[in-house]
C-alpha cells in the first residue's frame, strides 16, 4: 500500500493541490474594516483569558493570536481561530469570542446616523453596506409566513477551515439582534453549514437556542414581527462622524475573487451532487462558456475545483474534528462510503479511518 500522506496530493490535473496549492493561493485577499477589528480583538481577548488562566494550554495559544495584525484577511483569521481552538483545546473559541465582540463601534462607521429606525431597515442597511465590513461575505435577508431569516455567506469557499470564523460571525449577529429586541423577538433557531461531532450540544447550549448542522447556509430564524420593531442602535454619537473607508481599498482582485466565490457554490450544492458548471455559472451571473474560459485562462478545470473542496474538506474533519467518516462523506457529496473511500485513497493514499488515526498518534506523540 502507498505511504499514508496528510498533504493533499500534487498528482492532481493543472497541479490543484500541493502543500501550498494555488487554489489556496487565490483565498488570499483584503477583506474589509472588519478583519483589521478582529484582528485586535482577538489578540487581547486572547491574551487577556491566558492572563486570568481561562485558556489552559501551552504557549502556543499566544503565539498563535501574536501572529495577527491590522493588515489579516478575513480568511487568515480563521485559520488563525481554528488554530487557537486546537491549541487550547476548545471547539467553542470563535462563539465565544463573537458574544464578547461590540459590532455597533464599526457599523457607526458605515451606516448613516439616525434617531431610531424598524430592523428591517436596518438589516438592508447593513447589507447593502457589508461589503465594507467583509468584503468576502455578504448578509441576505429572507422573510417566510412566521419567520424571518438573516443569512451570513462566508463567500470565500476554499478553505475548509471556516466552523469557527462561521460560528463568531453567527455570535456577533445573535448578540447584536439580543441587544436591539425584547426578548420575545430573538432568534430562535441558528442553522450551520459545517457539522460537529460529540461537541454539538455545548454550542446549543452556549447560544441558548437549537442550532442544526449541515445546512446549505449559516441562518438566523428570528419572528417575522420583529422587523417591524425599532432599533435605536445607530443613533447619532461621537464616533457617528468617522469616515467609511473607499470601496476601492478594499475590493478584492477580480482574478482571485472568481476562484473563491465559485467554491462557495459548489459547497452550497456539493452534498446533493445539485451543482454542476452550468449551475454554478448561472449563480455567478455568466455562462459556462464564458466560466470554462475563464478558469482556462488561470490553468484550472471545474472538477479540479470540485476534488480540492471535497478532499480538503474531508481531510480538516478527519484531523481536526470527531465527526463521523460517514457524515464527512454525505457533506461532500458520497452517497455511499465505499465511493468515499476510494476517493479518499486515490488522494492520500490510506483509508479515511486510517488518516484519522495516524493523526491522532502524531497529535499524542506531540503533547508535553
Amino acid at each position: 500500500m502507498p505511504q499514508l500522506s496528510h498533504n493533499l496530493p500534487e498528482a492532481y490535473p493543472s497541479n490543484t493541490f500541493g502543500e501550498r496549492s494555488r487554489l489556496e493561493e487565490m483565498c488570499w485577499s483584503e477583506s474589509g474594516i472588519l478583519a483589521a477589528d478582529l484582528s485586535d480583538y482577538i489578540r487581547t481577548a486572547v491574551a487577556g483569558m491566558a492572563e486570568k488562566n481561562f485558556l489552559l494550554a501551552d504557549e502556543k495559544v499566544l503565539t498563535v493570536s501574536r501572529d495577527l495584525s491590522s493588515d489579516d484577511s478575513s480568511v487568515y483569521i480563521s485559520d488563525i481561530l481554528e488554530d487557537i481552538a486546537t491549541a487550547s483545546n476548545d471547539a467553542l473559541t470563535g462563539a465565544k469570542l463573537g458574544m464578547k465582540y461590540r459590532l455597533s463601534d464599526l457599523l457607526r462607521r458605515i451606516l448613516p446616523a439616525q434617531s431610531a429606525t424598524s430592523l428591517i431597515v436596518a438589516i438592508k442597511q447593513l447589507s447593502t453596506h457589508f461589503q465594507l465590513l467583509q468584503s468576502d461575505a455578504r448578509l441576505h435577508l429572507a422573510v417566510e409566513s412566521d419567520y424571518a431569516m438573516l443569512e451570513y455567506q462566508y463567500r470565500n469557499g476554499i478553505s475548509p477551515r471556516r466552523r469557527q470564523m462561521a460560528e463568531l460571525m453567527a455570535a456577533i449577529l445573535v448578540r447584536i439582534m439580543r441587544k436591539l429586541l425584547p426578548v420575545q423577538y430573538w432568534p430562535k433557531e441558528l442553522h450551520f453549514e459545517h457539522l460537529r461531532g460529540s461537541d454539538r450540544n455545548q454550542i446549543r447550549e452556549l447560544f441558548e437556542m437549537p442550532v442544526s448542522f449541515g445546512a446549505k447556509a449559516t441562518t438566523i430564524l428570528f419572528p417575522r414581527s420583529a422587523l417591524n420593531q425599532t432599533c435605536l442602535l445607530f443613533r447619532e454619537s461621537p464616533e457617528s462622524d468617522l469616515s467609511a473607508p473607499s470601496m476601492a481599498t478594499i475590493r478584492p482582485n477580480a482574478y482571485q475573487s472568481l476562484v473563491p466565490n465559485m467554491a462557495f457554490y459548489i459547497r452550497r450544492y456539493i452534498a446533493t451532487n445539485a451543482g454542476g458548471m452550468e449551475e454554478i455559472a448561472k449563480e455567478l451571473g455568466v455562462s459556462r462558456a464564458s466560466l470554462f474560459r475563464r478558469l482556462s485562462a488561470v490553468g484550472l478545470q471545474f472538477t479540479d475545483i470540485v476534488a480540492y473542496i471535497r478532499m480538503s474538506t474531508a481531510k480538516y474533519y478527519l484531523e481536526e474534528t470527531d465527526v463521523s467518516i460517514h457524515d464527512i462523506a454525505s457533506l461532500i457529496g458520497y452517497s455511499e462510503h465505499s465511493s468515499f473511500t476510494r476517493a479518499f485513497v486515490k488522494s492520500f493514499g490510506g483509508a479515511p479511518s486510517e488518516f484519522r488515526r495516524g493523526r491522532r498518534r502524531a497529535t499524542a506523540v506531540r503533547l508535553p
